[in-house]
């Protein structure tokens, strides 16, 4: 019972903790935190990197310039959301500090052995949740707290999906952000994802039979307001009311899909005065 309870508390922490709120970026943030690649082998690699916003780097004169930082940590067994996807123990947790926004997890004998690490939790999560994890896979949760000493601060949460089974999920491919307006102060402006052929992905595991993945978007922007910053069902185009003052805008659109993947991309936007 102390297994099968516990696999539904971790069941509830797979879900990605950094899909935004609101899309107006007032200072630093972590758009997205993204693996490459998003599902992996016990005995593979991947890579994590924080997109962020990040004013100091650029080179806004009102934004905190103190060092950046980024410390990592990553469990095999993590909580849910009510627990802001703590680790089970802390004896399962690794920690890292890297110098810059990426981190390298080695699952293999000579990284972070997945193998190894599974067996150290037996007696802390119960032979089933192991055993279980061992058979179907399981997702190692990814936590960042980063900013710069002295500003900001953001703290994120990702999973990556532990896989035996091929083909595994990519990263949906995304070309660009279009926008079909002039870009003029306070006017309204359509803003919209290009995607590429296949973005979508045939899933063969989906509940229900093979079809293909859904995909979810969100909109961030550093000034003006959204008329949807996010849309948990599609791709679909925002709008963009833009400031008042003309100057340079940024917008981010960050794609994924529902087995962990995710792309960002950035616009650097110009919006002049009215004629």
């Amino acid at each position: 019972m102390r297994g099968l309870a516990l696999a539904a508390l971790l069941a509830a922490g797979c879900s990605d903790a950094d899909f935004p709120s609101r899309g107006l970026l007032e200072g630093y943030r972590v758009v997205a935190l993204v693996a490459y690649p998003p599902e992996v082998a016990p005995d593979e690699q991947t890579r994590v990197t924080a997109v962020a916003y990040d004013p100091a780097s650029l080179d806004d004169p009102q934004a905190t310039s103190g060092a950046p930082y980024h410390v990592w940590s990553v469990c095999p067994f993590a909580l849910g959301a009510e627990a802001r996807y703590a680790c089970v123990d802390p004896r399962l947790e690794v920690a890292r500090r890297t110098p810059g926004p990426t981190v390298r997890l080695d699952l293999g004998p000579d990284g972070l052995d997945l193998e190894a690490w599974l067996e150290r939790a037996r007696p802390i999560v119960g032979d089933a949740v192991v055993d279980a994890a061992l058979r179907d896979g399981l997702s190692l949760t990814v936590r960042l707290v980063s900013g710069r000493v002295g500003g900001g601060r953001a703290e994120s949460v990702r999973t990556v999906r532990v896989v035996r089974e091929r083909p595994r999920n990519a990263n949906p491919i995304v070309l660009g952000i279009e926008v079909k307006a002039p870009l003029v102060a306070g006017s309204r402006v359509a803003l919209r994802g290009r995607l590429a052929e296949g973005a979508a992905e045939w899933w063969s595991g989906a509940p229900g039979g093979a079809r293909r993945e859904r995909l979810s978007s969100a909109w961030f922007t550093t000034g003006g307001e959204l008329s949807a910053p996010v849309d948990p069902e599609g791709v679909g185009p925002t709008y963009l009311r833009l400031p008042d003052r003309p100057g340079p805008l940024r917008v981010y659109l960050v794609v994924r899909d529902e087995r962990g993947g995710a792309s960002v991309v950035e616009r650097h936007l110009i919006v002049t005065a009215p004629p």
